[in-house]
């Protein structure tokens, strides 16, 4: 594995569940997964319907004509994952100048009439906990279409794909992140306190924050242990409390009663916490990953 790339994999086991399910915030943002070779999308864009693994949207993909394959589009994964099984059923070649075949080359990646070409994609054993026919063989990178915006229309069920950019951020629905966020972060306002969220579809869960944080909020009761957070660096609990007070995002007034704490990334100087596909769902989320921007839309 390249030694200047890192993987902070991150796994949630909650007790409400019965299996585990995997929240994957894959290879670091800008340490050597190049983009695409070239993306061909057509003028009135592509439109594909969602799926649902586990709480979490997906799509339908072709890699290199074969397929399709169900997998996970996260917001949260700075960049795209395959499993291991399927890079061996597929054959795919390491991708070139990068040892240890950590890496690999997709020759063709189809998302309904989107065709991206020369896709790297990290090899990783994180999908294992899912089972059943729609279980997912990969994660796609929601910052992987460069010049396009990507779309998940949660309340229709739709994912679209097309050419364009958002226009400049005005902090009510459109925000802007800096080039220092590996991942795309909102600002949500809870109870008075203005906490930088990463934006992770990924993760099936609503509002969570670094353990640090819950002595500045105004909860009903104590924070109680609902799992455990799984990383490649252990174990870690998750506790979840009721809320009073309001939460809101931009324009928006969210109806987050309860918020989850638990240092997903521990060994981080600054942890920060997610908005995840529970409070995202109720939204059009639209990300510009070349500018660095997301919109949400009621």
């Amino acid at each position: 594995m390249p030694t200047n790339l890192r993987v902070p994999a991150r796994w949630l086991m909650v007790c409400v569940v019965p299996a585990a399910l995997v929240l994957i915030s894959a290879w670091q943002h800008g340490h050597g997964v190049p983009p695409p070779e070239a993306i061909a999308v057509p003028n009135s864009g592509t439109t594909v319907p969602m799926l649902d693994v586990a709480g979490r949207p997906a799509v339908g993909g072709t890699i290199n004509g074969k397929g399709p394959y169900v997998m996970i589009l996260d917001t949260g994964a700075s960049a795209s994952v395959l499993s291991p099984d399927l890079i061996q059923e597929l054959a795919l070649p390491a991708a070139p100048g990068l040892a240890g075949g950590a890496l690999v080359r997709m020759a063709e990646l189809r998302i309904g009439d989107t065709t991206l070409t020369g896709v790297t994609a990290a090899r990783i054993s994180l999908l294992s906990a899912f089972v059943g026919d729609r279980s997912p063989r990969g994660v796609l990178s929601a910052s992987g279409f460069p010049g396009c915006l990507v779309t998940l229309d949660y309340p229709g069920k739709q994912v679209r794909i097309r050419k364009g950019a958002l226009p400049p951020a005005d902090d009510r629905r459109v925000f802007q992140y800096s080039t220092e966020d590996m991942l795309p972060k909102v600002p949500i306002g809870i109870a008075g306190h203005v906490y930088r969220l990463d934006v992770d579809s990924g993760a099936p869960g609503g509002v969570t924050l670094p353990i640090r944080d819950e002595q500045d909020l105004p909860l009903s009761d104590a924070p109680a242990p609902v799992g455990q957070a799984r990383s490649n660096a252990g174990e870690f609990p998750v506790f979840r409390a009721s809320l009073s007070g309001a939460v809101a995002l931009g324009e928006f007034s969210l109806d987050v009663t309860h918020i989850e704490f638990s240092d997903l990334r521990p060994g981080v100087a600054a942890p920060t916490g997610t908005i995840g596909s529970r409070v995202l769902g109720q939204f059009v989320v639209t990300l510009d990953a070349t500018n660095r921007r997301v919109k949400l839309e009621r």
